[in-house]
């Protein structure tokens, strides 16, 4: 259970930004490819705090996130990932999340620091 209290979700309260270098790191290339599309991605990512370090320990992997949540005691936490990551986060023992609405979505998985 995450430590936020009175967050709502979709609020961009309890986040730390995080920088992306230009160089050198899988993010970096995402961000650039997506700018290049037209989508003016910052070089600053939000994360909700008590997910940080579990997400730059994906990112140090070269594994690519999308998005997470923490669920802000609310709604059951998520990380996301490109869908060539998949395998791999199956392969570290992470544990998919469901999609009720979509089942065959499998890009969503249980933070493990929410086990």
């Amino acid at each position: 259970m995450c430590r936020c209290k009175n967050i709502e979700i979709g609020s961009y309260d309890n986040q730390t930004g995080l920088y992306i270098p230009k160089e050198g790191h899988i993010l970096s290339q995402y961000i650039d490819i997506r700018n290049k599309e037209g989508l003016n991605m910052e070089r600053v990512i939000f994360i909700d705090t008590c997910l940080i370090q579990e997400v730059v320990e994906l990112w140090q992997l070269w594994i690519k996130t999308t998005w997470c949540c923490c669920g802000h005691n609310k709604i059951e936490a998520y990380i996301w990932v490109t869908d060539e990551f998949i395998p791999k986060m199956k392969e570290i023992w992470y544990l998919v999340q469901y999609n009720n609405c979509n089942p065959q979505d499998q890009d969503s998985f249980i933070p493990n620091t929410k086990l």
